[in-house]
């Protein structure tokens, strides 16, 4: 189905797309495409290495023009920068366990301020119910008096 929307739009109403249009513009399902979100985020949030900043900023549509200029830059990497945790094998062992506790730290600290602005948004939202009910009645009981000035005016007119 969201395919067909963007064939009708991208292919000039007519329903049909270009082969031109077609290889320019990836089709991603709604769920390849939240999972993409997730670790352009994750990407972003992580200390970056020089050569490694142009990598998350690829967008959908040059992906595959890029995609050999990728492919070469990560053969001449080899390894060692392929795996952003790699470098923890050859780390101690008190060293990783504290990496891991800083780590479960923010990750902790993550769930609480989520949490919070989960009842951040249920208050608001009962705020907003609470303020819809007002005017509701409001503009009833507004209404009953208009309709009772007009007929204490000219009733039968």
């Amino acid at each position: 189905q969201g395919n067909m929307a963007w064939r009708q739009s991208g292919g000039g109403g007519r329903g049909k797309a270009s082969a031109s249009e077609e290889t320019t513009q990836e089709i991603l399902p709604a769920s390849l495409q939240r999972m993409r979100e997730l670790a352009d985020s994750l990407k972003a949030s992580m200390p970056q290495e020089d050569g490694l900043e142009d990598r998350g900023t690829t967008s959908p549509g040059k992906f595959k023009n890029r995609k050999s200029q990728k492919d070469t830059k990560s053969k001449r990497r080899a390894g060692a920068d392929s795996d952003p945790l790699a470098h923890l094998a050859s780390m101690d062992i008190a060293d990783v366990q504290m990496v891991v506790g800083q780590m479960s730290d923010k990750y902790q600290g993550m769930c609480e301020d989520h949490d919070r602005m989960i009842q951040q948004g249920k208050k608001e939202q009962q705020d907003f119910i609470r303020r819809e009910v007002q005017y509701k009645s409001q503009i009833s009981r507004m209404k009953e008096l208009l309709d009772k000035a007009v007929l204490s005016r000219g009733g039968g007119e």
